[in-house]
C-alpha cells in the first residue's frame, strides 16, 4: 500500500477507534451504562445494606450483586446497555422488589426504589439452634459491623483495629479497614489493609479492586495494570471487564499499542461477546498489518451485530490488504449493499486523493468501484474518464466522459469534459 494511502487508512482508523473504545463516551456498537439505584423506605430514609442481585436473561453469564452504603445508594456497570437486566432487592424485613431495567446508554440512570413494611416475622420457636460461637476477635469485629451499619465509623474502625490486634490473620476485617479507609480518600493506608486482605485471601475480588483504584487514584499506572491483570485472572463481572477494557483504553491513548492489545484481548477472554474489545482489536490489527486476525475480529464481530458499518468496513479492508480475492469480493458487496450511498461517496473521495497523488492506478480501481455501486455517479464517470486518458485509453475514457455530462449536463466540470472529448475527436 502507498503511504499517502496508508496515512489516510490509518486517520480513518484512529478516528472510529477513539469514537468506539471509550467506556467515558461509550460509543461505538455496543456501549456502558450506569444505574444509580436508591433504596428508601416509605417515609424516604435511605437504607443502608440493601442487596440488589441483578442477572440478564439475554447474557447467561452475567450475575452482579450490590450492597447500598449509607445513602442506600449502589451503581451497576454494564458492558452492554442495549440489554434489559432483571433487579431483585432484598432487605431484612421487608418483601423483595423485582424490577426490569435498561440502562442508559452514554449516561447514568437514576432509579429510586422504596421497600413496603411487611410485618415483622415470627421469633424462632424455642429450642432452635443456638447463637454460633465467635472468637473475642470475632465479637470485636462484629461490634465493628454494627457501629458501621450505625454510621459511627470511628467506632467501627477501633474494632476493626482491635480484632486484627487480636488476630492479624482475619482478611474480612484487613478488608474492612481497606474499604473504610478507601471511603475517606485515606488511598495509601487503603491499599495497605488491602493487600494484608490478599496476602491472606488471594482471591478476593474486592480487595484487589481496591488495590487496582488506589493505585489508579494515587496514580500508580503501572501497578493498576497489574492490579488489573490479576481482576481478569479471578473475576469475571462486568465492572472487572471494564476495569480491563479502559486500561486498555489508556494504553492506546498514549501510544501504548501492545499494552492496550494485551488488555483487550484479556477483556475478550473474559467476555468473548465484548463487542467494544472486537471493534478496538480490529482496529489493532488492521494498523499492524496483522489483516487475517482484524477479518477474524471484524467476522466475529458481524455475527453478533450483523449490520455494524464499522465492522463491516474493516472485514473489507482487511480481506482487501490481504490480497484475498474471493472473501474481498464477499465483504465488499456485504458492505455495498449495507449503505451503498455513503460507501460510493467514501470510496470517491478517496479515489480523488489517489488522483492528486498521481497514484492513477490506485484511483482507477477507487472510481471504478464506486460505479459498481452507483452506476450513475456522475463524478466517478469524469474521474474515471480522466484517468483513462492519462494512460491512453480514448475509447474507454470517451465512454465515461460521455456519460458524465449525460447525467450532469450542468456541472462545473461539464465544459472541461466537453473540451476532453473534443480533445478525443
Amino acid at each position: 500500500m502507498h503511504r499517502k494511502r496508508r496515512s489516510f487508512l490509518l486517520a480513518v482508523l484512529t478516528a472510529i477507534f477513539l469514537a468506539t473504545v471509550s467506556l467515558a463516551t461509550a460509543a461505538g456498537a455496543q456501549t456502558f451504562g450506569r444505574v444509580a439505584f436508591t433504596v428508601e423506605l416509605p417515609d424516604g430514609t435511605p437504607v443502608k445494606g440493601a442487596v440488589l442481585k441483578v442477572t440478564c436473561s439475554e447474557i447467561s453469564t452475567f450475575d452482579q450483586t450490590l450492597t447500598t452504603n449509607k445513602k442506600g445508594q449502589a451503581t451497576l456497570a454494564v458492558v452492554d446497555a442495549t440489554k434489559t437486566y432483571d433487579v431483585k432487592v432484598d432487605y431484612e424485613g421487608y418483601p423483595t422488589q423485582e424490577l426490569n431495567v435498561k440502562p442508559d446508554i452514554q449516561s447514568t440512570k437514576k432509579m429510586t426504589v422504596t421497600l413496603n413494611k411487611v410485618e415483622a416475622a415470627p421469633a424462632p420457636p424455642a429450642g432452635g439452634a443456638s447463637e454460633a460461637s465467635f472468637t473475642p476477635a470475632e465479637r470485636i469485629f462484629n461490634e465493628g459491623v454494627e457501629a458501621y451499619k450505625a454510621d459511627d465509623f470511628e467506632t467501627a474502625k477501633e474494632k476493626f483495629t482491635k480484632a486484627l490486634e487480636l488476630n492479624p490473620d482475619m482478611p474480612f476485617a484487613h478488608l474492612a479497614l481497606g474499604s473504610y479507609y478507601f471511603e475517606i480518600g485515606d488511598y495509601p493506608a487503603a491499599l495497605d489493609s488491602a493487600t494484608k486482605a490478599v496476602e491472606l485471601d488471594p482471591q478476593s475480588v474486592r480487595a484487589h479492586r481496591i488495590i487496582y483504584e488506589c493505585h489508579q487514584a494515587l496514580g500508580n499506572k503501572d501497578e493498576a495494570s497489574k492490579a488489573a491483570k490479576v481482576l481478569a485472572e479471578i473475576d469475571k463481572s462486568t465492572d472487572s471487564v471494564a476495569i480491563v477494557f479502559n486500561e486498555g483504553v489508556a494504553a492506546y491513548r498514549v501510544g501504548d499499542k501492545k499494552t492496550a492489545k494485551e488488555n483487550f484481548l484479556r477483556a475478550l477472554e473474559m467476555n468473548p461477546d465484548l463487542t467494544a474489545a472486537l471493534s478496538a482489536l480490529a482496529i489493532v490489527y488492521l494498523q499492524e498489518q496483522s489483516w487475517p486476525e482484524a477479518a477474524e475480529m471484524a467476522e466475529r464481530l458481524l455475527v453478533l451485530e450483523p449490520d455494524n458499518q464499522k465492522a463491516l468496513r474493516m472485514r473489507w479492508d482487511a480481506y482487501r490488504e490481504a490480497g484475498n480475492t474471493g472473501k474481498e469480493r464477499e465483504a465488499f458487496a456485504a458492505l455495498a449493499a449495507s449503505d451503498p450511498e455513503i460507501l460510493a461517496n467514501d470510496i470517491f473521495n478517496q479515489g480523488a486523493k489517489q488522483f492528486e497523488a498521481n497514484q492513477m492506478a490506485e484511483a482507477q480501481a477507487s472510481f471504478e468501484r464506486v460505479l459498481e455501486i452507483n452506476p450513475n455517479h456522475a463524478r466517478a464517470h469524469y474521474q474515471l474518464g480522466l484517468c483513462l486518458v492519462s494512460k491512453g485509453d480514448s475509447a474507454g475514457a470517451r465512454e465515461h466522459l460521455e456519460k458524465f455530462i449525460e447525467l450532469a449536463p450542468e456541472d462545473q466540470e461539464a465544459e472541461s469534459a466537453r473540451q476532453m472529448l473534443s480533445y478525443l475527436d
